[in-house]
């Protein structure tokens, strides 16, 4: 299978989720520990439910505000910082989600 054949299929499997779903790359502080998270690519779920927002290589927390309140950024970073897996939930209708 090609290269590009590869990547339309990743594509419409990435983008077939009923659920939103981010790729993201840490962002580190002086202190060498993650803060946040450059945002790469959001699937069609999420885009639809933040909008016609330009994302791309902006941080998590810049395009939703509130993460930092509700714990959700909290938790991120600590799955980036042990490699453990966590598995939680939390609505997040703030700042940064389409009407």
């Amino acid at each position: 299978m090609e290269l590009t054949e590869n990547k339309d299929l990743f594509q419409s499997v990435f983008d077939s989720s009923s659920s939103g779903i981010a790729v993201m790359q840490f962002v580190y502080n002086d202190s060498k520990r993650v803060e946040d998270f450059s945002i790469l690519l959001f699937n069609t779920f999420a885009i639809n439910a933040i909008g016609n927002v330009d994302y791309k290589g902006k941080r998590y927390s810049e395009i939703f505000p509130m993460v930092k309140e509700t714990g959700i950024l909290e938790k991120f970073i600590e799955v980036a910082e042990t490699g453990v897996t966590a598995k939680f939930e939390r609505w997040y209708d703030g700042e940064g989600m389409k009407s």
